[in-house]
């Protein structure tokens, strides 16, 4: 018998911040929970760099310690690493390309270049492109 490697992935922002009190947010949580099990995942810097800057400045002082804590909690139990810079200049050009948010932008050929299998993301504007090059682009929902 062997063993599977699991599907390398990376994860957008939204992911992270979505509240586990909404149906979406039930489905990022599951999702987080099977990440270092069934998938390898990854988070860039730029998509980190968002989930910081909105406990930083869009929530209030008193919940941003406690945010803060669950983050590293969530990206050191689950093995998520981190990813700097996309790695190919010639994947960000043809992503700059695509006309998207400059942070997306970035995230997609972060995952891109990485070689991700999927980029998960609740983003409707980047399911839309449904995959860039090799790498699909997808909703936690549809993800077994």
């Amino acid at each position: 018998m062997s063993l599977r490697t699991p599907l390398q992935q990376h994860i957008d922002s939204n992911i992270i911040l979505s509240n586990p009190k909404t149906k979406q947010g039930l489905i990022c949580h599951r999702y987080l929970n099977k990440c270092g099990n069934i998938y390898s995942a990854k988070i860039s810097f730029i998509a980190l760099g968002e989930v910081m800057h909105r406990i930083l400045f869009k929530l209030k002082t008193e919940d941003q310690d406690e945010l803060f804590r669950l983050v590293r909690e969530v990206i050191k139990e689950r093995n998520i690493q981190i990813c700097t810079m996309p790695n190919d200049i010639k994947i960000l050009e043809e992503a700059i390309d695509l006309g998207r948010d400059p942070n997306d932008t970035l995230i997609l050929a972060c995952a891109v270049s990485d070689g991700a299998h999927d980029l998960v993301t609740t983003d409707k504007k980047l399911r839309d492109l449904k995959k860039f090059k090799n790498t699909r682009i997808v909703h936690p929902k549809d993800l077994p």
